[in-house]
């Protein structure tokens, strides 16, 4: 009989997997340690209650636009949708589960605020735009059956779809998100995008504005819970990253040699671990860089506009 993962302790007679015993046992040691404390869920749920009861008074009261409270609710559901991600990455498939449900909830709710012509449909355009331009795609519903009406076009048109992705996002792009090398090359690129529009508004928009990328960035650095964005040793990465050129074909070596490259050998040093360079010849023990370089570079070349 199959058991449930995290569920059900597994039996076996082999004595080959003792270690796999001694997970169990630690396992359910803590389980049996943090089970009793049932106040530790059930509080921040009752909390969570009461916070949509105030957000939902205001959302119905507030004299001026509802776009200018800021409830707590957003927060709270960013941070518990981030931890959702990396449980089910692991393989938690609870976490897997609800975060479909909760991303077809999420489809069906853009759906309904972006559809038709009038003026609130373009009110919320104007407010997703920000999250719009800077990605190649938007989630949508796709039907199945063939005879579905597409509207991808008209929303992103209304959203200005990629107008300022880093990526090459013209209609004759040939390439593919889905190939290991070229995922890992988006996430590279992506990052860096990020990185360099908070260094836009806090460099230049803020007032006052930081006077360095250090003071820029010190918010955004991982603290000892796992929270934040950079590393401490990346920022020397992102100051030689502003003085590169715009990505393009052209440049697409350089932005790999400057940036791609030393922010992934920080990150993960043992490139055997990605499956981005999966079948290149990274040497025993993943620091071989050179072939994983001239991948990464045919990837970044492939993926990024012309000069």
């Amino acid at each position: 009989m199959k058991t449930h993962r995290l569920i059900s302790k597994p039996q076996s007679t082999d004595s080959g997997k003792k270690e796999n015993f001694q997970q169990w046992d630690a396992y359910f040691i803590k389980k049996k340690e943090f089970n009793p404390n049932e106040s530790l869920w059930l509080d921040p749920i009752r909390n969570i209650h009461v916070l949509q009861e105030q957000a939902l008074w205001f959302a119905n009261n507030t004299p001026i636009p509802f776009k200018t409270h800021y409830p707590v609710i957003d927060c709270l559901a960013s941070l518990s949708a981030r931890y959702l991600c990396e449980l089910a990455r692991r393989g938690n498939d609870k976490a897997l589960r609800e975060a479909g449900r909760i991303a077809i909830q999420m489809c069906e709710l853009l759906d309904e605020l972006l559809h038709g012509e009038s003026a609130a449909v373009d009110e919320h355009a104007g407010v997703l735009q920000p999250l719009a331009e800077g990605l190649p795609y938007w989630p949508m519903l796709h039907f199945k059956h063939r005879q579905a009406v597409n509207h991808f076009q008209r929303v992103a048109d209304k959203l200005h779809l990629g107008e300022k992705c880093w990526l090459n996002v013209h209609d004759r792009a040939n390439y593919s998100l889905q190939t290991p090398v070229n995922r890992l090359a988006w996430r590279c690129i992506r990052h860096f995008q990020e990185i360099h529009d908070i260094l836009e508004e806090r460099l230049r928009q803020d007032k006052p504005p930081a006077r360095s990328v250090t003071e820029a960035l010190t918010h955004y650095i991982f603290n000892d819970r796992g929270q934040g964005m950079i590393h401490a040793e990346e920022i020397p990465v992102y100051e030689a990253s502003q003085r590169l050129k715009k990505l393009t074909k052209t440049t697409a070596r350089e932005w790999v040699d400057v940036a791609f490259m030393p922010w992934i050998k920080i990150r993960e040093p043992d490139l055997r671990k990605l499956p981005g360079f999966k079948g290149v010849n990274t040497g025993p023990r993943g620091r071989r860089y050179a072939p994983a370089r001239r991948k990464l570079i045919e990837a970044v070349t492939g993926l990024a506009p012309e000069a």
